[in-house]
């Protein structure tokens, strides 16, 4: 096809017809410009087809990172928040029976009481990775992408944070309450029914329900930055696609 369009040149020049030469120079110039508009729309759709797949993957991945967090809180936060409150119960309400049982007591104290807790580390891989790869544009739903941030740059850090605090404060005191294992028998009891231990206990009941507080509070649907909602809105957007 080329060679037929340049011996039609080459013969317009041999028959000095430079009008026609020009017009047909001109058509060539137009061929060649659309040509090349519809391979860069070709090229455009196919980036705005991969872009469209990789926002649906990112917005899965959200919804499902977030999906997790919620899980976590519900069935480990919650869980071992519950279990706290209903344990330094149980210890109170034994506590000053007229006859103890030792090793009900250290069993419900030492394993119960004072176990290590549950505090909230949220799933922030899909979201790292749409800033560490700059991939935040990808997001065609801005107002929905800036409620996203809330969730990881605000609402998490704090949570975080607390949660940080919490863990510092409850290796402390399991530290403290579990040196009194050394004790014999008779000194474990008086610990036991001390009310600086009872106090103790209150006081870390009180940080601990603080705490799940805030962890649940930033899931509430307060206001549309709070997460459950964010993740609500992100289930409506994959139904766009």
């Amino acid at each position: 096809m080329i060679q037929f369009f340049r011996r039609i040149r080459q013969n317009l020049i041999d028959q000095q017809r430079v009008g026609k030469y020009l017009l047909y120079a001109i058509g060539e110039i137009l061929l060649v410009v659309i040509g090349i508009l519809i391979a860069l729309q070709i090229n455009n759709w196919n980036q705005q087809r991969k872009d469209r797949k990789l926002e649906y993957d990112l917005l899965v991945g959200l919804r499902n990172d977030l999906s997790d967090d919620l899980k976590q809180i519900e069935s480990s936060v919650n869980r071992s928040h519950q279990d706290l409150k209903l344990t330094i119960k149980r210890f109170d309400s034994v506590i000053n029976l007229q006859e103890l049982n030792l090793d009900y007591l250290d069993s419900l104290f030492y394993y119960r009481c004072i176990r290590p807790r549950n505090t909230f580390f949220p799933q922030t891989g899909t979201y790292q990775s749409i800033i560490n790869n700059g991939n935040s544009s990808i997001i065609s739903n801005n107002d929905l992408f800036k409620k996203i941030q809330i969730v990881y740059d605000r609402i998490y850090q704090r949570l975080l944070l607390s949660g940080n605090r919490l863990d510092v404060f409850n290796d402390k005191f399991r530290h403290e309450m579990v040196k009194s294992r050394s004790l014999n028998n008779k000194d474990r009891i008086l610990f036991y029914k001390n009310p600086a231990t009872i106090n103790e206990l209150n006081h870390w009941l009180e940080r601990n329900i603080h705490y799940n507080n805030n962890v649940n509070g930033g899931w509430s649907m307060n206001d549309d930055k709070k997460v459950i909602s964010v993740l609500d809105s992100i289930k409506e957007e994959l139904k766009k696609f």
